[in-house]
């Protein structure tokens, strides 16, 4: 999803709420992912496969790395990846298509209702638009 396309001044309330939440998300997903992608190497890739699949590879990593780190247990510095046999069950998912421009549209405009909605507000986003 991408935020809206005009300049953030040029923004109606509504969008300027949401452009905020947007970024602010990204910003942790971000973040979230960069420890995950050093610890599990999948991430430097495309993962092409059905959602669920996809859902199911991201909570199982973020177990294990908080498994890992609640039991004091880090991966080797340096380890060499290019030793590790690169075929994984991964590679053998099926990959999907869709139209993701559409559909992250609609995603958008929904999540915007939400920002600005009774429901999804926060009284704090109003301080930083």
């Amino acid at each position: 999803m991408r935020p809206y396309p005009q300049h953030r001044h040029d923004l109606s309330v509504e969008r300027k709420i949401y452009y905020y939440r947007h970024c602010r998300g990204r910003r942790v997903v971000e973040n979230d992912f960069g420890i995950l992608a050093q610890r599990f190497r999948i991430y430097f890739r495309t993962i092409t496969s059905k959602p669920g699949y996809i859902e199911n590879i991201i909570l199982v990593s973020c177990i294990l790395h908080n498994y890992l780190r609640n039991n004091k247990m880090f991966l080797i510095e340096n380890n060499s990846y290019d030793e590790i046999d690169q075929t994984t069950i991964l590679n053998d998912l099926p990959s999907i298509g869709i139209n993701a421009q559409t559909a992250g549209f609609n995603v958008r405009e929904k999540f915007t209702d939400y920002f600005n909605s009774n429901e999804g507000s926060a009284p704090w986003q109003y301080g930083y638009i």
